[in-house]
């Protein structure tokens, strides 16, 4: 029942700190983070884990327990830099949510599953310098948002298919916003 503030820092550490700024846990990754990170249900129990990236070129995927502990399978290695943070939803519906991420460095879109494993949705010609945006269409279908330095505005499902991409004039490097007028 209390509020706790997560927060990543290019300290290379991950903190949880009480309302009035006290530290709760101190998580070391070894590496830059500069992405928010995600709370999100990755294992089944009554507590939500904690979801960030690094931004070396190990490009590391963490998922871990309020304690500080890493979920099994985690952290997980892309060998690509995550500038931003990552999306999660329950993309392969059994309850547990899956990660998504956008990489600068070889420029791809991935999903991390709950259990750690990889998929590559989407090879971009330029750095996705932003997180995914997940959504769900009026249609019950799943979509995926990533801007990136190829002045594209992706818009992909869980296979990796296109479903549409929106050209600007200069790059998108900002998470698309999303909002369900009726």
């Amino acid at each position: 029942g209390d509020i706790e503030i997560v927060i990543t820092s290019k300290d290379k550490h991950l903190y949880v700190l009480n309302p009035d700024g006290s530290v709760e846990l101190n998580y070391n990754a070894n590496q830059f983070l500069m992405g928010s990170p995600v709370l999100c249900e990755m294992d089944g129990d009554s507590e939500l884990e904690i979801v960030f990236s690094g931004y070396t070129s190990t490009g590391d995927v963490f998922a871990i327990n309020p304690d500080g502990s890493d979920l099994p399978g985690f952290p997980v290695s892309l060998n690509e830099k995550v500038l931003r943070g990552a999306a999660v939803a329950d993309l392969n519906e059994n309850g547990l949510d899956d990660i998504v991420v956008a990489t600068e460095t070889q420029n791809m879109l991935c999903i991390v599953w709950d259990n750690g494993d990889i998929d590559t949705l989407l090879t971009a010609q330029d750095k996705f310098k932003s997180a995914p945006t997940i959504i769900t269409t009026p249609l019950g279908e799943t979509l995926i948002l990533a801007g990136s330095n190829d002045h594209n505005l992706y818009g992909v499902d869980v296979d990796g298919n296109i479903k549409f991409i929106y050209v600007t004039q200069y790059d998108v490097t900002v998470s698309p916003a999303v909002v369900d007028i009726d």
